[in-house]
């Protein structure tokens, strides 16, 4: 989703390049962790911002975040954790990580940055990150491992006509 925005450019903050984003000014996302840690992350890089680049307007805030979306909370976890697991696994090796494990991941989409569940929920979940980091757009990256082409589809369909329209709705302007 992208509201309009006056500059027609994002600055995506990421997990792993929070403290650098503002010199490169690049995209990145940062993570969709609901609550004070997200509004901490923002005034970070407002002021990071400033203070690398004094004088110029600070660029809207994007976030893309790793997500899923299908009929019921229920069946949405249960189809994506195990593709999201064997993703997270193959990154994990080769970046020295242990293995994660089902509770890591469902604590991920309880309060970090996973979005997974029924449009409702992730609707809900998207504007509370939207509105505790001042977004302007959220990226929901819904391939995430080696889900199958079916699901993949049936994500799209419920952020497209389900998800987004609510997200609308519950966001002003």
């Amino acid at each position: 989703m992208c509201p309009s925005s006056t500059t027609g450019q994002a600055v995506f903050l990421g997990l792993d390049t929070f403290g650098d984003v503002t010199r490169r000014r690049t995209r990145r996302a940062a993570p969709p962790c609901v609550g004070a840690a997200q509004r901490r992350r923002r005034r970070i890089y407002r002021r990071a911002l400033a203070e690398l680049h004094p004088g110029q307007p600070a660029l809207p805030i994007g976030v893309h975040s790793p997500g899923f979306v299908f009929d019921t909370d229920e069946e949405a976890r249960e189809i994506l954790f195990p593709h999201f697991k064997q993703n997270c696994d193959r990154i994990g090796r080769e970046r020295g990580w242990l293995p994660s494990s089902m509770a890591d991941i469902a604590r991920e989409a309880d309060s970090g940055a996973l979005v997974v569940g029924s449009p409702v929920t992730v609707a809900l979940k998207i504007a509370a990150t939207v509105k505790a980091l001042g977004a302007r757009r959220f990226d929901l990256t819904y391939s995430n491992g080696p889900l199958p082409h079916e699901h993949l589809m049936r994500c799209i369909e419920l952020y497209g006509t389900e998800v987004a329209p609510r997200v609308r709705e519950l966001l002003p302007g």
